[in-house]
């Protein structure tokens, strides 16, 4: 029997993965009941922009300008900042679990996520990343956002793997087309189960 190739990398996600998602439509509704704004015009507003902020193209306060700050508010910037890093909680399962798999199998950690800028620098330095991630590669950082297939081209350079036996969890089935493509094995994690938490499998090369 052909031995397959030892697993040498987990690529990880790090909204509804290792954390909350921190600024998708349910923390802008979240925001809109706390703060008091018109829901339907950020959604609109934040649309057109989010993704240029996450891809590095605009900072946060330029991103606030076009949409909250496009008129008065009776609430500061800081106070809104404030209120979307809080919404990054961390999901204390998978943390758990991405650890134990390093910790026991000797697994390179690599996040491959879309993130801000501040968002990212705020998750690392608050939750102590840096202990057991190897790379990161984040859209804001490298201008390009998954599932565009450049963005994880460059984690396998990065880790420096042609042909890698290598594994990444998701919770978007969407961007499997490009983990088949790059030979990934392609686990979606299961939302909010618990310890045990159960991972489906995919896709599996």
């Amino acid at each position: 029997m052909t031995r397959l190739p030892a697993i040498t990398t987990l690529f990880v996600d790090v909204g509804n993965v290792l954390f909350t998602d921190s600024w998708g439509p349910a923390m802008r509704q979240r925001a809109v009941e706390q703060l008091g704004f018109d829901f339907a015009e950020v959604a609109q507003r934040s649309q057109l922009t989010f993704e240029g902020y996450e891809e590095g193209n605009m900072s946060l306060d330029e991103y606030l300008d076009w949409v909250v700050f496009y008129q008065p508010r009776s609430f500061s910037r800081e106070e809104v900042k404030a209120f979307m890093l809080a919404q990054s909680q961390p999901q204390p399962d998978m943390l758990d679990l991405v650890q134990t798999l390093k910790r026991c199998y000797g697994l390179k950690v690599v996040v491959v996520t879309n993130d801000g800028r501040e968002f990212i620098v705020h998750r690392v330095q608050r939750f102590g990343l840096k202990e057991f991630v190897d790379f990161f590669i984040v859209s804001c950082f490298v201008n390009c956002r998954k599932p565009e297939p450049a963005i994880y081209r460059m984690a396998l350079d990065i880790r420096r793997l042609n042909h890698p036996r290598s594994y990444i969890s998701t919770t978007r089935p969407c961007s499997c087309k490009s983990h088949k493509n790059l030979a990934f094995t392609t686990f979606t994690t299961l939302a909010m189960t618990p310890r045990a938490r159960l991972w489906r499998r995919w896709d599996y090369h």
